[in-house]
């Protein structure tokens, strides 16, 4: 027991540190620090249970391109096949065009297209949602977002985000798992007008269009997820603006809120027993640059009864392509350490620290829709 016990002691003494120097506690709260609380040993699927996965940004370019066709089109994604297949659906924010036609936009620093023999893989892995509300999906213009419709309906993925008029983007995908109806909502708040459908125009939800979507189809339905595209690119934490926008998201009926394209993960908060993923980050990304951390692979447990998110579990996964390639893994031991140590600071300043426990061997953490209950830490002689 005492080597579990010191396995806390060190964790709580990096995040204490970390405290500290970010500044996010008073001499008050410091003095009442407790050990961070286990998760149950129990975390297993029931019955009654319904798993899905969020993964962030993902395309098919420049690195990832590469290793497909040197290594095959599997070989990036091998080692979370099992985790990705294995839920009852799995959902992924696909940021690039799927296409090999279109005309790309020009004023845009970095055009991101796929090619659909490379991008095969999602559904080969066991992808069944391919978000589309960001700011790449119309690079390739119309026929760019098009044909990336039409991949995901050939693949037998649903894509909600983008479409051909506002209608078609600002509709949920509406997928029955065991009997409950859940809308999957995709918006983005990126990138110029031209990224934003209209009633005669193709492109993605905005965020205003997608709360009145939330706010209308959810009363219909039996749960609802949202997908955001917002925030500042390489930013540890989310604006002021974005915790209204999530606030307004769940009082206009969101039961949770998955966000991306930071591009490194940020902190999870609750509001009203809901959780707000601000960014997962990214999760096979073509692109190698030194701001790059690892990512977050978030899993949602719905309790089908209840109708509701009993928790959360959050896998980390390796994200820094530079030193490692893009052959994605989940991480554990001193590298999952890293990780839960930057996520839990930002998460406590995001007021959901009292929410958030860890599995036993530190290879997830588990958030809960209510505070978690503190028991003292056992001692040697126990």
């Amino acid at each position: 027991m005492k080597s579990f016990i010191d396995g806390w002691a060190g964790l709580w003494s990096a995040l204490f540190f970390s405290l500290i120097v970010y500044g996010c506690g008073s001499s008050q709260q410091e003095q009442n620090l407790d050990p961070l609380p286990v998760a149950p040993s129990t975390l297993g699927l029931g019955e009654n249970d319904i798993s899905i996965v969020f993964a962030g940004d993902t395309n098919f370019i420049w690195g990832v391109e590469d290793l497909q066709k040197t290594r095959g089109m599997v070989y990036p994604l091998e080692e979370v096949m099992e985790m990705l297949d294995s839920a009852d659906l799995t959902s992924v924010n696909v940021e690039t065009a799927i296409t090999m036609r279109g005309t790309p936009i020009n004023e845009k620093n970095y055009i991101f297209n796929s090619n659909p023999l490379l991008a095969q893989v999602l559904a080969d892995v066991g992808v069944d949602m391919m978000i589309l509300g960001n700011n790449h999906s119309m690079d390739m213009g119309d026929e760019g977002i098009l044909d990336t419709l039409q991949f995901a309906r050939r693949n037998g993925m649903f894509a909600p985000g983008a479409g051909k008029n506002i209608q078609e983007a600002s509709a949920p995908a509406i997928v029955e798992i065991k009997g409950l109806k859940i809308g999957f909502f995709s918006g983005n708040e990126v990138g110029p007008d031209s990224n934003f459908a209209t009633g005669q125009r193709s492109g993605t939800a905005s965020i205003s269009v997608l709360q009145s979507s939330v706010r209308s189809w959810c009363a219909r339905l039996d749960m609802c997820i949202v997908n955001v595209h917002w925030g500042m690119e390489y930013s540890p934490y989310p604006m002021a603006s974005q915790r209204s926008t999530a606030d307004a998201l769940i009082k206009a009926g969101a039961d949770a809120i998955i966000g991306h394209h930071p591009h490194i993960p940020q902190g999870v908060e609750i509001i009203q027993g809901k959780p707000v993923f601000y960014s997962v980050g990214n999760f096979l990304f073509g692109s190698v640059n030194f701001k790059q951390n690892h990512n977050l692979i978030v899993r949602l447990v719905i309790d089908k009864e209840k109708k509701l998110v009993k928790r959360s579990e959050v896998y980390a996964v390796h994200g820094i392509y530079r030193e490692n390639g893009h052959r994605i893994r989940l991480l554990s031991g001193k590298e999952a350490h890293a990780v839960w140590e930057e996520i839990f600071v930002q998460s406590r300043a995001l007021g959901s620290r009292s929410n958030i426990a860890f599995s036993p061997d530190m290879k997830s953490m588990i958030v809960f829709p209510q505070p978690v209950e503190r028991k003292p830490a056992p001692t040697d002689s126990q």
